[in-house]
């Protein structure tokens, strides 16, 4: 799902969002293919940013004593990040792993942090 229809369908973004607002949310994004068996991030990187996979598939894991534990799936029409790592700039604890070829949207802390003053509905992301 395209990353304008998903934001038209959230109840976070309806019918009383600023056009403005929205189009200076997708002049932030930036985008990005990620090849499958690349990682978006990598336990111990500080995640800096919020991530839309638009299409593909990502793999969340946590590495314990040398095992590999998955803890989640993130299939297209979905965010993630890392919640303690990107607001508190703290090292991942969990790796970020495409199982299969992504496209994938993502917006920097600093321009969330912005965009989330300017529009209380921006902020549960």
């Amino acid at each position: 799902m395209k990353l304008t229809e998903r934001l038209s369908r959230s109840p976070y973004f309806g019918k009383n969002t600023d056009n403005k607002f929205l189009d200076l949310l997708l002049n932030l994004v930036f985008a990005q293919k990620i090849n499958k068996g690349e990682f978006l991030v990598k336990a111990g990187e500080v995640c800096d940013r919020l991530i839309y996979i638009q299409t593909g598939l990502v793999r969340i894991f946590r590495t314990t004593e040398e095992k590999e534990i998955t803890t989640w799936f993130v299939k297209e029409g979905n965010f993630i990040r890392t919640v303690n790592s990107f607001h508190l700039g703290v090292p991942s604890e969990e790796s970020f792993e495409a199982l299969e070829d992504c496209v994938i949207y993502s917006i920097n802390k600093k321009s969330y942090y912005l965009l989330a003053e300017m529009s209380s509905q921006f902020a549960p992301f």
